[in-house]
């Protein structure tokens, strides 16, 4: 998967948590990736894990997509959304 993800130009937007993106009772991990291309990885903002109850063993990943000074537009619409 490393291989393929340099290969192609691609990029990891998971960012470093103490939670993990996949738990159950046999075993946790950082299974699930945000993956991104070139243009894409410089609008990620906030990527983190929620702890909100997803009715899933993975969980919630929340990030922006926009660049810091352009989340809040005049109007104060957020960008933001959880997936």
């Amino acid at each position: 998967m490393e291989v393929f993800i340099i290969s192609k130009q691609l990029h990891i937007a998971n960012e470093e948590s103490s939670s993990y993106t996949f738990q159950t009772e046999r075993g946790a991990g950082n299974i699930d990736l945000t993956i991104m291309n070139n243009q894409a990885i410089d609008y990620v903002i906030g990527w983190n894990i929620h702890d909100q109850e997803s009715c899933s063993d993975h969980k919630i990943t929340k990030y922006g997509i926009g660049k810091w000074n352009d989340l809040f537009q005049t109007t104060g619409s957020n960008k933001t959304g959880t997936k």
